[in-house]
């Protein structure tokens, strides 16, 4: 066997020894299948070995390839030991792609040192909706934090739900043109104010799903913003309404001159929020049990 084989190669062996499919070796590595069976056959011309059968069930290693797979991982677990090391002297901070409302959230529950310090400076990075990029800075830990609707399934990604909610109606508590409940006629007579990334709200009954969606493109818009805080103070201030999560309501209504309403029964919507991170997160002990104890806060207050 060839020892000076690449540490490139070593990965891709033992990831397809993992997972037994070219192709999703190629989702988890971020590369195109065509560069896994180059890598391959680079492998096989390296070792002198066929590496893999293919099989009914996937790719089968061969002895090497098992060989190969666990030398990789011992190199890797040594790596990952003294990366953990480094990081339990050096982890300064930890960021976050997440939205205004749940930045407000997580402000008055982050765990306080005992010198009242924050454990971690928390470096909220500009919010992105986008799926895929979302996705990416997760997987190349651009940020280790991500809170928003649920992810697609991925295998270097985890996830866990930080809360289900019905979604609600706030409006300026100076509001004298609403009654003490919220009627679709009040949906159709008020000025709207929209958040302009996607927010993922659904219905509980696929029946009503189509005229839900109705009601919502036929609302008058007024103001359409990426800034959630600028919408809810202009709400505040102004006769336009807003959709917002029910569960984000007790502290919206403490901190700006609003109101809350629940939905009409003929536009009930939800909305659920996830917490994503990079699986390797899970390593660093100290940052995860701060970010567990940082999730049973809000759940605690607001739940």
């Amino acid at each position: 066997m060839h020892n000076n084989i690449d540490l490139s190669l070593l990965k891709v062996i033992s990831t397809l020894v993992s997972c037994g499919s070219v192709t999703k070796t190629a989702e988890i590595l971020n590369v195109s299948p065509g560069a896994i069976s180059y890598s391959l056959n680079k492998a096989r011309f390296q070792t002198g070995a066929h590496l893999f059968i293919r099989t009914r069930t996937g790719m089968k290693p061969d002895s090497t390839a098992l060989e190969l797979s666990l030398r990789y991982q011992k190199f890797n677990s040594s790596l990952t030991d003294k990366n953990e090391s480094e990081s339990a002297l050096q982890r300064e901070a930890l960021t976050f792609n997440t939205f205004s409302l749940v930045e407000l959230m997580l402000a008055p529950g982050m765990p306080q040192m005992a010198d009242d310090r924050p454990l971690f400076r928390h470096i909220f990075c500009p919010y992105t909706n986008n799926v895929p990029e979302r996705i990416r800075l997760l997987r190349e830990r651009e940020i280790d934090i991500d809170i928003g609707s649920k992810l697609p399934a991925d295998p270097m990604i985890g996830k866990t739900k930080l809360f289900s909610s019905k979604v609600a109606i706030v409006a300026s508590a100076k509001n004298r043109h609403i009654g003490s409940e919220f009627t679709l006629k009040d949906w159709y007579s008020h000025q709207h104010a929209v958040w302009s990334e996607m927010v993922d709200y659904y219905t509980k009954d696929i029946t009503q799903s189509g005229t839900v969606l109705k009601h919502f493109e036929a609302r008058k818009i007024s103001v359409i913003s990426g800034s959630i805080i600028n919408m809810l103070t202009f709400c505040a201030a102004t006769d336009c309404i807003m959709v917002v999560p029910a569960y984000c309501v007790p502290i919206l209504e403490k901190k700006f001159d609003l109101r809350s309403y629940s939905m009409p029964e003929e536009i009930e919507t939800w909305y659920d929020c996830f917490v994503h991170f990079n699986l390797q997160l899970v390593e660093e002990s100290t940052v995860i049990d701060y970010v567990h104890k940082m999730i049973g806060k809000v759940k605690s207050s607001y739940g």
